[in-house]
């Protein structure tokens, strides 16, 4: 067990099988704690180790300390260890990221970042890996506090053209499903449809309307004619204009005409006629 405050790189090893799950932390004996606390829970970030815990029960598993070192090279070493040992081969151990990742509580300084570049260099994560990584978040939310930092974090940014491309491709003839529908649907219940114009937001679409091609006077004129569009209904003789047909029946005046003028076999084409 280690003192108090103890920073460094710790593995814990099944008893049963060998396997081995490698990690560092600032205060080995609150990591050890909390590693504990969430597999009881069922709560722990590792499946993998999750499902050990389960099966074999924490008196089949061992913490010990690998390394005691400055919390500034605990990534590094970390590291070191994962590689050596290769706790990500399933068969050895239960990591799921090849690479070490945990922040510590701190940043890291630009010679630490350089070391763990150089150290990553030419590695890829496999599908494997991805998919491990993707399923393990499935279901997560992020805090109001985190998104507002995502959110800091990504103003001012654009978009290249090539990751503009990849994501048209990604979404290029996808459908959403009916839980998605359903879900984006859950989501807007509630929220005002209004929108808040600040001076920003007025003075872009000011800008975007002056950029704007004017319409013809062909087209002008026909957006006036279809204003006086008289149609009949043949049932009670009476006259509409497509306005009040589109208000008294709820469809769009866009679509009433096309249903009519197109033959469309609908109620609407079969009552009402264009004259």
């Amino acid at each position: 067990m280690s003192r108090k405050g103890e920073s460094g790189v710790y593995k814990i090893t099944n008893l049963i099988n060998g396997k081995v799950y490698v990690g560092s932390a600032t205060n080995l004996r609150d990591r050890k704690t909390t590693h504990l606390w969430q597999l009881k829970k069922g709560t722990h970030c590792n499946r993998y180790l999750q499902m050990a815990y389960n099966k074999y029960g924490w008196n089949n598993f061992e913490f010990s300390i690998l390394e005691k070192c400055r919390i500034e090279d605990c990534v590094i070493i970390e590291q070191f260890y994962i590689d050596s040992l290769n706790v990500t081969n399933r068969n050895i151990g239960y990591n799921i990221c090849p690479n070490a990742g945990s922040a510590l509580g701190r940043k890291h300084t630009e010679e630490t970042k350089n070391k763990i570049a150089k150290s990553n260099e030419g590695r890829k994560m496999t599908k494997e890996h991805i998919e491990i990584l993707r399923q393990a978040n499935l279901g997560k939310k992020h805090t109001l506090e985190s998104r507002q930092k995502i959110s800091i974090g990504n103003r001012g940014k654009k978009m290249s053209p090539e990751a503009k491309e990849k994501i048209k491709k990604a979404i290029t003839g996808k459908k959403r499903t009916e839980i998605q529908k359903e879900s984006f649907s859950k989501a807007r219940k509630g929220k005002p449809n209004n929108i808040t114009y600040t001076d920003e937001l007025r003075e872009k679409i000011s800008i975007s309307a002056k950029n704007r091609p004017k319409i013809s006077e062909q087209t002008r004129q026909r957006l006036i004619d279809s204003h006086s569009i008289c149609i009949l209904d043949t049932n009670t003789g009476v006259f509409y204009n497509t306005n009040e047909l589109s208000s008294i029946l709820n469809v769009h005046k866009n679509s009433i005409l096309r249903m009519i003028k197109f033959g469309r076999k609908s109620n609407i084409s079969n009552r009402y006629k264009i004259v």
